[in-house]
Formats: structure tokens, C-alpha cells, sequence
């Protein structure tokens, strides 16, 4: 799974419960590049720091298949997030007298979806369908 953006990498980098990092991509940028190079190190992940925007932007094509400018001069791979079933996911929220289910469509900005989902943390949301 890739993960994009450099609040998001950041984010991903502060949490040491979180899946385990197998690559970390930079494009050098003043400042960005050395804090996420600092937290890399701290986790125990080696980061590539690219010079050249024409290689870092080829090489985010190749592992995310997608040219998108949002990448924000920062990407990881990580290990698949472990979705589970919808029949599971409801199941397990009608033992609850009331459970609040969040359900997600066609959500393209990385910032906006991490913003979105730690606010249904905040609000105690059980599920989020996407």
C-alpha cells in the first residue's frame, strides 16, 4: 500500500503501532527533507532522497499508477492495511445499541481522508466503509 503526502508520511512516521514501513521516497526539499530523514531514522527506516523531481515523479508513477501531483515530494510502501468484511464490519455493529458507521466515497486528497478519519476517531465512530 503506498501512502502519499508529506503530513500523511509524517504522521505514519509518529506512530510506532502502525504497519511496518518497507520504503520511504523524499524529493530533497530544504527542511521537509531533513525532519522526515530525522523521523525515519528514529523508526528505523531508511529513506531514498531524490534530487532530480523527473526521477522521484517516475518513480511514484511506477509504485503508485497514478501521475498525480499530490504527492507532495514524499511517499511510503507499507504493508496492506488488514480490511475486513462489510458482513463483519455489520455484524459486529448491531451488538451495539447504537453504533455510528461512516461511510466513504470517491475521497481523492490524502489530507482530506486522514483529516476525516481522525476526527471519526475523535468522535467514536465504530466503522469507516470506503
Amino acid at each position: 500500500m503506498i501512502i502519499f503526502g508529506t503530513h500523511n508520511v509524517k504522521s505514519l512516521l509518529k506512530n510506532e503501532h502502525f504497519s511496518k514501513v518497507e520504503r520511504l521516497a523524499i524529493l530533497k526539499k530544504p527542511k521537509q527533507t531533513d525532519e522526515l530523514v530525522q523521523m525515519a531514522r528514529k523508526r528505523g527506516v531508511k529513506a531514498e532522497v531524490y534530487t532530480d523531481a523527473k526521477y522521484f515523479a517516475q518513480d511514484f508513477y511506477k509504485v503508485g499508477g497514478t501521475k498525480a501531483d499530490n504527492h507532495q515530494n514524499a511517499f511510503a510502501i507499507i504493508r496492506e492495511f488488514p480490511y475486513v468484511e462489510l458482513e463483519v464490519v455489520l455484524s459486529e455493529c448491531q451488538k451495539k445499541d447504537r453504533a455510528q458507521v461512516l461511510v466513504l466515497d470517491s475521497i481523492t486528497d490524502p489530507q482530506n481522508f486522514g483529516s476525516i478519519i481522525r476526527s471519526a476517531a475523535f468522535f467514536g465512530v465504530d466503522a469507516i466503509i470506503i
